[in-house]
């Protein structure tokens, strides 16, 4: 698909892009490449092919709930210099 200057500069308009005239020519260039990849996308035959929600055909493993670590709790609040009902206390900072 061949893109002229014009096409550029509405697309910088809609885009709310200021380019410079020496950037035209490489922003057609590019333009040009994105409409060859989505011509190419476009072209691909998916009669008959169902839609995918992941395209592996792997399915979610769930391990067991299990506790692993043991509670350490009470240890952790002796190292604390303010504890009140199992809660930490700290100094206020917001008034």
């Amino acid at each position: 698909m061949k893109i002229d200057d014009k096409t550029v500069e509405w697309l910088a308009f809609l885009a709310h892009l200021q380019i410079s005239e020496d950037k035209v020519e490489t922003q057609k260039l590019r333009l040009e490449n994105m409409a060859e990849v989505i011509r190419a996308i476009r072209d691909v035959e998916t009669e008959g092919i169902a839609p995918m929600t992941n395209p592996f055909d792997a399915t979610l493993t769930l391990r067991a709930d299990v506790v692993t670590v043991k509670n350490e709790r009470d240890e952790l609040q002796k190292l604390a210099q303010n504890v009140e009902d199992g809660l930490y206390l700290v100094p206020q900072v917001i008034e």
